[in-house]
């Protein structure tokens, strides 16, 4: 597989005149500013990760089963509205070949969710944490914890079931004369 790392030594990488890309996966490692269109053809990949970014003054045009991969993961701090991709609106939407990929504590952060928003002629593709639907500590821990809290409390009632069946044969043994001759047949009564 070829692939190569887009990024420089600053924060911000520009590149001049366009981008053309064919037939490689590009893993982006800074935030890049494209003067032009950035093109991606013959099944080219484009990596994202949440530190870095693609933006273009023009657009960005996905060619040939060419696509975007958003990796989200080493989450440390859950930042809402992180602008990953922007392209001009004049331009096809991307978003139908966006693809993310997600390894976050979901309890923590919240569940992270790629949302396009436009303006001022600006389309952008934005990461969001939303709120998990459930809540830490529920959900299938809660059922498993649930479960195992019917099985010991079964566990209880049967054994004190048998218990309590016990101790009224003995009672009965000992206290029915009649029960206590056929269950000790050699004891005498006195």
């Amino acid at each position: 597989m070829n692939y190569c790392h887009l990024g420089c030594d600053s924060i911000l990488c520009y590149v001049q005149n366009g981008l053309v890309v064919d037939a490689i996966d590009v893993i982006v490692v800074n935030d890049i500013i494209v003067n032009g269109n950035a093109t991606f053809t013959g099944n080219s990949t484009v990596t994202l990760h949440i530190d870095s970014s693609l933006k273009t003054s023009n657009c960005i045009i996905l060619e040939d089963g060419s696509n975007i991969i958003v990796v989200v993961d080493n989450v440390t701090t859950a930042v809402n509205g992180t602008v990953l991709v922007s392209y001009s609106t004049e331009c096809p939407q991307i978003i139908h070949k966006v693809d993310m990929y997600a390894s976050v504590d979901e309890c923590k952060y919240g569940t992270p969710k790629l949302t396009p928003t436009e303006d001022n002629g600006i389309a952008r593709l934005e990461l969001l944490f939303l709120p998990t639907n459930d809540p830490c500590g529920d959900g299938e821990n809660q059922q498993s914890e649930t479960s195992n809290s019917n099985v010991i409390a079964i566990a209880i009632g049967v054994t004190s079931a048998v218990v309590v069946v016990a101790i009224a044969f003995i009672l009965v043994a000992l206290f029915v004369p009649a029960v206590r001759k056929k269950i000790f047949p050699f004891k005498r009564d006195t």
